[in-house]
């Protein structure tokens, strides 16, 4: 089952960001057993907009943090997750995700 279908279109030169968020968040489902793939359509890593994701929470229980409605031009997504219940040592850990176009 396809749930949705979405396109970040970040042209170079834009400095568009995604901040932290969690997609579960967007899914009105439940129980939430989802999972989110991402296809890189260009090389992706640090200096171009790669993901970053703090390793094992997958297999964590889920813990949806709440999310704010958030105005910002340098943004792509406007709803995130709210900065004042951020976890900054889980955070410190995070990692980039280094892709090639088709992977």
């Amino acid at each position: 089952l396809l749930w949705a279908c979405q396109i970040f279109c970040k042209p170079a030169g834009t400095g568009k960001s995604v901040p932290w968020h969690q997609d579960g968040q967007y899914w009105p489902i439940a129980p939430l057993r989802a999972v989110t793939a991402w296809i890189a359509l260009d090389r992706s890593d640090e200096e171009c907009g790669a993901v970053r994701y703090v390793p094992g929470t997958h297999a964590a229980e889920p813990v949806l943090i709440p999310h704010v409605q958030r105005v910002d031009p340098g943004a792509a997504i406007a709803y995130v997750a709210d900065p004042a219940l951020l976890d900054e040592a889980l955070l410190a850990s995070a990692t980039t995700l280094t892709l090639e176009p088709g992977q």
